[in-house]
C-alpha cells in the first residue's frame, strides 16, 4: 500500500520581501510574501538548507515556492545536481535512473550577414534563432536578392533548408546546423506557435488549430518541405481551422495552437 502524505500550506500575516531572480537569462527583482508555512501530515515543517539554516517558502503571483532539497528530503528522497546538464535530480535512495545525454552544441554558428551556400555555409538544414525576439531571413537564388525563394519574419526560431548555389541572408538572427536530436525551444512542448516538422516533432494526420489571441488573427502555413518549395495550406484566421499534414511537411504557426 502506498503511503499517503498530506501537505497543507498556511499563510500568516503578509509581509513583502524583495528578491532577485533570473528569468530567461535576465536578472529581475520581484516582491514576494515569505510568510507561508507548510504542514506535512499535520506537523509544521521548517525547510532547511544543506547547512541546517532555515529556508523560507513564499507565494509569488499566486504560485507557492518551496526549496526543492528540503521538501524532497522530507519525503525521504535524495537530491543531487548534474553539473554537465545544469539539472537538479530527485530520486529514491539507492536507485539510479537513465538520464538523456546532454545535447551536443553545434560548433558552427552563423551570425547575421549574407552567405553563399556551398562557399560560406554548407548546403543543408538549419535552425535559425531570433535575437531580441525579432528575426528575419531570406533565401534567394541571386546575390542581389531579386529572386526570393523564401523569407520570413519570426519571433523565436525557425527551421529552413538551403541548397548549393543559393544565398542566405540573416538579419537579427543566427543559424546553426539542424539535427532531429537538438532540443528545439518549442513553447511548453504543447504544439503552440512555432515550427514543426511532420514525422519528427508531430505525427502526420489531421489537426484542428485554434487562434490564441483576440486582438490579432492566428496564422499557419504548411509547406511540403523545409526548402518551402510548395505551400500545402495557409490562412490568417479567427476561431479554428483544420489542416491535414503528411510526413516531411513543415508547419509554421503564429498566434495559434493545435487542439488535438
Amino acid at each position: 500500500m502506498n503511503k499517503v502524505t498530506k501537505i497543507l500550506l498556511t499563510v500568516g500575516a503578509a509581509c513583502a520581501l524583495a528578491v532577485t531572480s533570473f528569468a530567461a537569462g535576465n536578472m529581475i527583482s520581484i516582491s514576494v510574501d515569505p510568510s507561508v508555512k507548510i504542514l506535512v501530515n499535520g506537523s509544521e515543517f521548517q525547510p532547511k538548507d544543506a547547512n541546517g539554516n532555515d529556508v523560507m517558502t513564499f507565494i509569488y503571483n499566486g504560485t507557492t515556492y518551496a526549496p526543492l532539497r528540503a521538501l524532497a528530503e522530507a519525503y525521504g528522497l535524495e537530491v543531487g545536481y548534474d553539473a554537465a546538464r545544469n539539472m537538479a535530480t530527485v530520486s529514491e535512495p539507492g536507485k539510479t535512473y537513465d538520464t538523456p545525454a546532454a545535447p551536443v552544441q553545434p560548433s558552427e554558428k552563423y551570425e547575421a550577414g549574407q552567405y553563399k551556400v556551398g562557399k560560406d555555409i554548407p548546403a543543408g538544414k538549419y535552425i535559425v534563432f531570433a535575437v531580441d525576439s525579432s528575426g528575419y531571413f531570406m533565401a534567394s537564388s541571386d546575390a542581389n536578392g531579386d529572386d526570393i525563394i523564401f523569407n520570413d519574419n519570426f519571433d523565436t526560431h525557425s527551421i529552413i533548408q538551403v541548397k548549393e548555389g543559393e544565398y542566405l541572408a540573416l538579419d537579427d538572427c543566427y543559424a546553426i546546423p539542424y539535427s532531429d536530436d537538438y532540443p528545439l525551444p518549442l513553447p511548453n512542448r504543447d504544439y503552440e506557435s512555432g515550427v514543426y516538422i511532420v514525422g519528427v516533432h508531430i505525427p502526420a494526420g489531421e489537426y484542428k488549430i485554434s487562434a490564441i489571441r483576440t486582438d490579432r488573427k492566428g496564422y499557419y502555413c504548411a509547406y511540403n518541405n523545409l526548402h518551402r518549395d510548395d505551400i500545402v495550406a495557409n490562412d490568417y484566421f479567427e476561431g479554428t481551422r483544420y489542416v491535414s499534414l503528411s510526413d516531411g511537411d513543415c508547419l509554421i504557426m503564429e498566434r495559434c495552437e493545435i487542439l488535438n
